[in-house]
């Protein structure tokens, strides 16, 4: 049977992709049973969605948003990249514009709109079938110089369709 967690704290140390070496506190609550642990859940920190939000994306969801900041497989600098230092891809052939990444974003990057005929057409045809029964709604990224790398839209997205990519300077 399960037990109530406890509450929990761990430093998380890590490589990141261009080999530095960092560390991260991660507080939370550890479930077990008897004394195994079963799962650990990272609480949201408010530190990780930015003030002023809301001014900056008025679809922005603050309840969603803790949801995702404590998210595990939250990937990304949270919120504390330069802009457009990481931009988010959107993977068409999985999108079915939820709009979760809309109301995640704290600073107002997603749109959900109707897909271009072009991107479209250039799509598998089962893929165009299951875009069509989804109203042809996808995430496009017009502000995506605005990114933070937050990942609250990664965890966020339903369908997983979502990536954040180091923007290579030319």
């Amino acid at each position: 049977m399960r037990s109530g967690g406890k509450m929990a704290s761990a430093v998380l140390r890590y490589v990141s992709p261009e080999g530095a070496l960092g560390e991260s506190k991660m507080v939370g609550v550890l479930h077990t049973e008897g004394s195994t642990p079963l799962s650990y859940r990272r609480k949201a920190n408010m530190d990780d969605i930015p003030p002023g939000a809301s001014r900056t994306n008025p679809a922005f969801d603050v309840a969603k948003a803790r949801r995702a900041a404590g998210d595990s497989r939250r990937p990304g600098e949270q919120c504390r990249a330069e802009p457009a230092q990481f931009q988010p891809e959107v993977n068409r052939k999985r999108c079915e514009g939820k709009s979760e990444c809309v109301v995640v974003c704290p600073y107002g990057v997603f749109e959900v709109r109707t897909i271009d005929e072009g991107e479209y057409r250039a799509l598998p045809l089962m893929i165009r079938l299951k875009i069509r029964v989804h109203g042809k709604q996808t995430a496009y990224t017009p502000r995506a110089d605005a990114c933070h790398a937050c990942g609250l839209c990664v965890v966020a997205c339903p369908e997983r369709a979502i990536t954040l990519v180091r923007h290579e300077s030319p």
